[in-house]
């Protein structure tokens, strides 16, 4: 794998993708841009490369067989799309939920404050800055529903 300019590119994704199998499968670029993976199932495969703001062409479709390996050169050559912000099931992204949990449109900032970084950096990740605007909670109630999040991102079960 290479950039634009031909240089070599290490650390970069390749995806390898059958869509008569439904099967993908993702490994890193090594030094020089090198790139293997052994032990594919049988079929046609194609070929992208993901690094930093670039990627490849999709390539043409690769035949893999037991016997014989395949190569496909790939050059991080187009611009990447800009990644899609964070957004709650159900809305789409740039919307912000609302009171009693509908979508709005509406524009809510945050205050201004010690705990405004934190919700910023954790709670808006899941939850539109609306809902944590309007839920008007006195300071026993945030901290356990801090707890309660904590216990969800936690991989807990909490009803």
């Amino acid at each position: 794998m290479k950039n634009a300019s031909g240089e070599p590119v290490s650390g970069a994704f390749v995806k390898l993708k059958n869509s008569d199998r439904r099967l993908t499968f993702m490994v890193i670029s090594q030094a020089q841009g090198r790139y293997t993976t052994s032990n594919l199932p049988a079929g046609k495969y194609e070929v992208q490369g993901i690094g930093g703001d670039f990627q490849s062409d999709i390539s043409a479709p690769v035949e893999v067989t037991a016997q014989r390996p395949a190569a496909v050169d790939l050059r991080l050559t187009v611009q990447r799309a800009p990644d899609l912000p964070h957004a709650w099931p159900g809305m789409l992204p740039g919307q912000i939920a609302g009171e009693g949990g509908g979508n709005s449109t509406v524009q809510v900032n945050l205050p201004d404050g010690a705990g405004k970084p934190i919700m910023q950096a954790k709670c808006t990740l899941c939850h539109g800055v609306g809902i944590i605007a309007s839920a008007r909670f006195d300071r026993q109630r945030w901290q356990e529903t801090i707890e309660e999040m904590r216990s969800y991102a936690q991989g807990s079960t909490i009803p």
